[in-house]
């Protein structure tokens, strides 16, 4: 999982450097989804109930970089719900 993530760092880095120029916002913004058979998030989500960062644009441009995680496919079909938090700070 760590690759995946890690792969999609550098964008969620651009869309808080784009939005902090033009909103002071710190925080994190939460994302939910399971693993498609295909190693793709399926399903992915902001969570807003987890999420501190209520900003509409960053939440989405997150969502966005997010569905382009790349992942193992799951083994034997099975997919279980998988949470992360994705910090911000100035």
């Amino acid at each position: 999982m760590l690759n995946a993530v890690n792969g999609v760092m550098p964008q969620m880095s651009r869309c808080y450097e784009q939005r902090a120029r033009r909103v002071p916002i710190t925080g994190a913004v939460t994302v939910q989804w399971r693993v498609g058979l295909n190693g793709r998030p399926v399903g992915l989500e902001v969570s807003p109930q987890l999420s501190t960062i209520g900003d509409r644009w960053m939440q989405r441009c997150v969502k966005n970089a997010a569905n382009r995680m790349h992942f193992d496919p799951p083994p034997a079909r099975i997919s279980e719900q998988l949470t992360r938090s994705f910090s911000f700070n100035q």
